[in-house]
């Protein structure tokens, strides 16, 4: 499954998660782990999306994440000798935003450590799916999403929620934080600890 899509609208969605892993199938059938999403050429088109100012929202979770996978899953790993004292499991480590340029890396990680400081407060039962980061001056078309609940978004979801941002193309202050949160799953009561609702739908 692609950790890439692309709204009807030209928007591109990265779902900066363990989607990343990048499978290629053997000979025998065997599944090996190529890599982590993006290569060299796959990075450059993503600077080139961004500088041209065209759309983008990307998904991420609360902390980084790592995939755990077998030794022998991993191409070009050497084979455990018989008898090592090695755990045939390895943990590949997926650092989230990694491939973003400076500032935008940047400012996604303030905003995930500011959210998620906030948010240690709220019972995961009022928590929304996702909450969405607010324009920035040079990054008007710059999104990014930051998982809050176990509550899984289907990809049709995200897409609408990509289009829905992109389109609207309004600078918002601190009360946009919320906006695009689905917010069907609280019917529109306020955030614990929040001065404003959640959009209705």
């Amino acid at each position: 499954m692609s950790n890439v899509l692309l709204t009807p609208h030209g928007h591109l969605i990265v779902k900066d998660d363990l989607h990343r892993a990048r499978w290629e199938r053997g000979a025998a059938g065997e599944w090996y782990l190529r890599g982590i999403w993006p290569d060299g050429e796959e990075r450059v088109r993503l600077v080139e999306h961004l500088s041209a100012k065209r759309g983008m929202v990307v998904i991420i979770d609360q902390v980084d994440v790592a995939l755990s996978v077998l030794s022998n899953e991993i191409i070009g790993a050497a084979p455990l000798e018989e008898g090592a004292n090695k755990s045939p499991i390895i943990d590949v480590p997926v650092p989230a935003l990694d491939w973003l340029p400076t500032d935008y890396c940047d400012f996604a990680k303030r905003f995930r450590h500011d959210l998620v400081s906030r948010m240690s407060h709220v019972p995961i039962a009022l928590r929304p799916p996702v909450a969405v980061s607010d324009l920035m001056p040079g990054m008007e078309n710059f999104y990014v999403a930051v998982r809050l609940s176990p509550i899984s978004l289907a990809d049709t979801a995200i897409i609408e929620l990509a289009d829905h941002l992109l389109l609207q193309k309004k600078t918002q202050n601190s009360s946009g934080l919320w906006k695009g949160l689905l917010a069907k799953f609280h019917g529109g009561r306020p955030i614990p600890g929040e001065q404003h609702a959640l959009p209705a739908h």
